[in-house]
């Protein structure tokens, strides 16, 4: 089984940082699950780098 970490960083800050499994398959089902993990995982980024734009400038 191929399992990871993937991390997105802003500037210093981090905006993602999730564990993954199966990455060879990237543990989804369908595609469409894969997108909506996705989607939520880039709004939840934009949120934190909306919120920290201090931050993500330093």
């Amino acid at each position: 089984k191929g399992f990871g970490r993937m991390a997105l960083t802003a500037g210093r800050l981090a905006v993602i940082n999730h564990n993954v499994c199966d990455v060879h398959r990237f543990c989804f089902e369908t595609l469409g699950k894969l997108a909506e993990q996705g989607a939520k995982l880039v709004a939840e980024s934009v949120t934190l780098i909306a919120r920290f734009p201090d931050v993500v400038q330093a």
